[in-house]
């Protein structure tokens, strides 16, 4: 979502995994502008859907924003995920109001507890390290 972009009246904040704060990291060091991810051609911001429908439109089986939304969510809901109370934190994570009730009784956003779960999913994508065997001599 855009930055600044506000669902009702509070803020949207997104707690970001060691993974995701790695890759700024990174870009900052190159950053020649006042972009962290500027554009190739006119060195303006990257646009993320023009940079997401160009990846996809390579390689079917990458999907939509959306998809990936769609991935995340059900990689909380399921048993890969070992976060207790994972599915009102992954509502929170998309953006998604929770019903009215849950909302009265809920008055913390939880970014430690989102942040862990942000970090586990950032495990889950990331391929695991293969080490390479020698061979049987």
């Amino acid at each position: 979502m855009k930055t600044g972009w506000r669902k009702g009246a509070a803020p949207h904040v997104v707690p970001l995994s060691s993974l995701a704060l790695g890759i700024l990291k990174r870009q900052a060091k190159k950053r020649t502008g006042t972009f962290v991810f500027p554009g190739q051609e006119t060195g303006s911001a990257l646009s993320f859907n023009a940079a997401f429908s160009e990846v996809a439109k390579d390689n079917e089986e990458f999907g939509s924003p959306h998809s990936w939304r769609s991935v995340f969510r059900d990689w909380a809901g399921s048993d890969a995920c070992k976060i207790a109370d994972k599915s009102e934190l992954a509502e929170h994570a998309l953006a998604h109001a929770l019903p009215k009730t849950q909302r009265a009784y809920r008055r913390s956003t939880a970014p430690e507890e989102r942040r862990e779960l942000m970090e586990a999913y950032a495990k889950w994508l990331t391929p695991a390290e293969v080490i390479p065997l020698r061979a049987a001599s």
